[in-house]
């Protein structure tokens, strides 16, 4: 890519129109497998026309978002990596709840109508009624669903929803890297590697104490041990989780139970995942994986070894919210 002609805008375009074709095709064979199952189950008869509007009146707004945001998050350094992972999620999360809550809320969407990307609000508003997992009364009889209709009130704002996030694509370009390695690194990532190392550094001496209780070298192999080990390599390498144990210590302290729970928690199991997410393709970026593999029983139980060492390191730096929760949510722990 960096050695192409081809023009940087051409290439967006290109993977964007990719990104939507794919994602089409992709829903496209979802729709047909539920017409499928419809006519399976016999639970209803089968109107073709009917899937179809549905599909049209609340899947291409979420296509187009989510193929402009991976173009986005791929071309922005700091967004491409585990960091996006996370924001992509919360980003996602919101375009579901927003609009939902302004109309549980008895609130006017106005505006918001236009960033209903996932069509959450507009089923919402018509149905007055959305739920998964609720009570079943088998004693009532079947609720048949007439279908979504494109009124005036949501006409232009399902239009609008599918053009909005188009712009954004300038964002993407402004950013876009090409690939090149030397724009990669010399980019913002060689800056954060920098001060990570730093602070990594500087903390090094604390992580000593995590190999004091470590166990004789004698003893009997075990996958419970290895985990234990791998954990606590995982906190010597990356000090820096110390800051995260003392900052989350402080949050679950000094908020109110409500805040907590609602605030402090949700954020906390995303910094987590954040940090506990390499665990697993560690030794393979590391060029390490045939190395490991030779050890006892990790071969076999490589996938158990690692979901257990990341359940370590996660109970490690969730110590105190777990705490917490225990003595004021039983119910919740």
């Amino acid at each position: 890519m960096p050695s192409t002609t081809t023009h940087s805008s051409d290439y967006l375009v290109g993977k964007l129109v990719g990104n939507i074709v794919f994602l089409g095709t992709f829903t496209s064979g979802f729709m047909v497998s539920s017409m499928v199952m419809l006519v399976v189950r016999n639970e209803a008869g089968l109107d073709s026309w009917l899937f179809v509007k549905q599909y049209v009146l609340l899947v291409p707004p979420a296509i187009v978002c989510v193929a402009v945001l991976a173009i986005v998050f791929e071309s922005i350094l700091s967004l491409s990596g585990r960091l996006g992972d996370v924001v992509y999620f919360f980003i996602w999360l919101s375009c579901f709840g927003v609009v939902v809550g302004m109309l549980v809320n008895g609130l006017n969407p106005g505006p918001a109508r236009y960033f209903d990307f996932t069509g959450m609000g507009f089923v919402f508003e018509q149905t007055q009624n959305l739920s998964i997992g609720g009570p079943f009364d088998a004693t009532k009889p079947l609720f048949v669903v007439q279908g979504l209709t494109l009124d005036r009130v949501w006409m232009l704002p399902r239009i609008g929803s599918l053009l909005t996030p188009l712009p954004l694509i300038a964002v993407a370009l402004l950013s876009f890297h090409r690939f090149d390695p030397t724009r990669v690194r010399s980019g913002g990532e060689q800056g954060r590697k920098r001060w990570m190392m730093r602070i990594n550094a500087a903390l090094k001496p604390l992580t000593r104490v995590l190999f004091v209780f470590g166990g004789s070298p004698s003893s009997r192999p075990s996958l419970r041990r290895a985990a234990a080990i791998d954990a606590r390599m995982t906190l010597a390498a990356y000090p820096a989780m110390l800051l995260v144990v003392l900052g989350v210590a402080i949050a679950t302290v000094a908020n109110s139970r409500s805040d907590f729970m609602h605030g402090v928690l949700p954020i906390t199991f995303g910094i987590i995942g954040v940090l506990i997410a390499g665990v697993p393709c560690r030794e393979h970026q590391a060029g390490t994986l045939e190395l490991i593999r030779s050890a006892p029983l990790l071969k076999a139980r490589f996938v158990w070894w690692k979901v257990l060492a990341a359940a370590f390191v996660a109970v490690g730096l969730l110590a105190f919210p777990i705490v917490r929760v225990a003595f004021a949510s039983p119910a919740s722990f």
